[in-house]
């Protein structure tokens, strides 16, 4: 009987959106069909799966509200270390700039973006490699080209205009880069 459970359990799982009510139909005999009385063992197996199906939705419902709360607490997360980081930046644009503190400001900024960078390296944030490397489409946008004397810089990237950023072998922004385009000589 257990076993039965079991592979009933394992159908169900296989095929979500499968109802009760498709697979009941199948057993129940046509209009034209003659009726007979169901025997106690067919009874059972109906019951038995009526409770089945609705284990299963309630299962499903448990993990889609898990599923809202695993992405919700991960949301909670990055944003208390973003507040972090929005508090620095906060405390360094109250403060008034002159010639005499520029550089401790510049410090403050660069102390911040460590601190970004240190955020991103806990979650395996890596920045896309860019100048000097083979334009790839794949995690690059070409957003300008420029002639190149040398023909080794042709299709090679000559500038970032702004940094792309990958998680785990994940492209999460492509950058922005100028590629070299080797001109022909008349």
């Amino acid at each position: 009987m257990k076993k039965n459970k079991l592979d009933a359990v394992n159908l169900l799982a296989e095929k979500e959106e499968l109802k009760a009510e498709t697979l009941l139909s199948a057993t129940v005999p046509a209009a034209s069909e003659e009726k007979k009385e169901s025997s106690p063992l067919e009874l059972e197996y109906k019951n038995m799966l009526q409770r089945l199906q609705a284990e299963f939705d309630n299962y499903r419902q448990r993990t889609n509200i898990e599923k809202s709360r695993l992405v919700d607490y991960g949301r909670e997360e990055i944003l208390t270390h973003l507040m972090e980081i929005y508090e620095q930046i906060e405390k360094a644009t109250g403060l008034n700039v002159s010639a005499e503190n520029l550089d401790q400001f510049l410090l403050g900024f660069k102390l911040i973006k460590q601190a970004i960078e240190k955020k991103f390296s806990s979650y395996e944030v890596e920045r896309v490699a860019t100048i000097g490397q083979p334009f790839n489409a794949f995690i690059h946008e070409a957003v300008s080209s420029l002639p190149v004397a040398d023909e080794s810089d042709d299709g090679k990237i000559i500038a970032e205009v702004s940094p792309g950023f990958m998680r785990k072998k994940m492209l999460l922004t492509a950058a922005k880069v100028v590629v070299g385009k080797k001109v022909e000589s008349a």
